[in-house]
């Protein structure tokens, strides 16, 4: 907005000024611990000296960058509107992507000046979750995470494509802090919102690796076609099996915990493939799934170039294992869990799982051909 940033103290229109010890404003905002009975703001009957703004700002703008934070739900939603706008197989300009998500989250239309009014007192906990601009931060975020989760997943790729009618500019995709103005009834200043953001391609198109999904990631037969030199059992491929039939007939929770078992399974199978390497074989023997784990991936990491993915590889089995026993288990209810439980969010599980069990594969037939090369 228009109105100076919070560095020209002159231009400030309110003049307040602490009238008691409990007035002060440096009760709150200064972190230093101070407690006081009542919810401190800024008064308005005299001057405040700038430092005092300067941390009452540094609290107000984290609490904005709180509350414009998506929640997973969020994103979950945006990811329908993005997808549902991409189905036609036409490049879409990122704005346009970003704003089906911002509408389907529910904000009819997008704020003029990024502002946050007030109608009494300047505090923090008194930023309204709904107000308009914290509203269309929260869904543009969501729908900026979105098409970049979808382009890590390769279900939308970036394209070079005129697209006429579609707005190609959109400055909250610039990247640096937001400026959300403070507006109240003794004047206004702005503060500058630390938001993070991913980095955008200007435009999208779906991708065909997307369309050709359900042709290929329920076929357990296509599904392990890249995975014939991991040996998986019997039980394993069954198990894998009856995890893309329960996905198929809408059982989410039960396919994801089935393919949190195929994911235990794929390690023993590695262990395996990979023979005796320091006692290996008998760690397999003892069935202790986490040691298997971590006695292969400390194999892995010794194949030349071998980099990160190993750790990837071991990080990704964790989360399956964390996810599998969430489900199963009676814990407390985690929306970052919970969101995989859904048509959408175990499809790309599915795809997700697929590469990570490519790669261990890949990662095994490196590991051999190291050990087979004379010293």
């Amino acid at each position: 907005m228009s109105s100076p940033g919070r560095k020209d103290a002159s231009a400030r229109t309110e003049s307040p000024t602490p009238t008691s010890s409990e007035d002060a404003p440096i009760a709150w905002g200064i972190g230093v611990g101070v407690r006081i009975s009542a919810p401190p703001a800024y008064n308005v009957t005299g001057a405040w000296p700038e430092h005092t703004h300067l941390m009452a700002d540094r609290e107000l703008s984290a609490r904005l960058a709180e509350l414009v934070r998506p929640t997973p739900t969020d994103v979950r939603r945006a990811r329908k509107a993005v997808m549902r706008i991409l189905d036609d197989g036409a490049p879409h300009r990122m704005p346009r992507l970003v704003e089906a998500a911002v509408g389907e989250l529910g904000v009819v239309r997008r704020p003029g000046p990024l502002q946050v009014r007030f109608d009494a007192q300047v505090h923090p906990e008194r930023i309204p979750v709904d107000d308009p601009t914290v509203a269309f931060l929260r869904a543009w975020l969501a729908g900026a995470w979105t098409i970049s989760d979808l382009a890590v997943h390769d279900l939308v790729i970036p394209a070079v494509a005129d697209v006429p009618g579609e707005t190609s500019y959109d400055r909250l995709a610039e990247g640096g802090d937001v400026r959300v103005g403070i507006i109240h009834s003794h004047g206004a200043h702005s503060v500058d919102v630390p938001v993070v953001r991913p980095a955008l391609a200007p435009v999208y198109v779906k991708s065909p690796a997307a369309g050709r999904a359900p042709a290929w990631f329920l076929d357990p037969d296509v599904f392990l076609e890249d995975l014939r030199t991991l040996p998986l059992d019997e039980r394993a491929l069954r198990t894998l099996r009856e995890a893309l039939e329960a996905f198929r007939r809408g059982l989410y929770l039960a396919a994801t915990a089935l393919l949190g078992v195929v994911s235990e399974a794929a390690w023993y199978a590695a262990a395996r493939r990979l023979g005796n390497p320091g006692g290996l074989a008998q760690t397999v023997s003892d069935g202790a799934t986490a040691k298997v784990q971590r006695r292969v991936a400390e194999i892995l990491r010794g194949v030349p170039g071998a980099g990160t993915t190993v750790d990837e590889l071991h990080a990704l089995a964790a989360f399956l294992r964390e996810l599998r026993n969430y489900g199963v288990h009676p814990v407390p209810v985690r929306d970052d869990l919970d969101r995989h439980f859904s048509e959408e969010g175990c499809g790309l599980l599915i795809l997700r799982i697929h590469s990570y069990l490519v790669r261990l594969a890949g990662m095994v037939e490196q590991a051999l051909v190291t050990a087979a090369r004379p010293l």
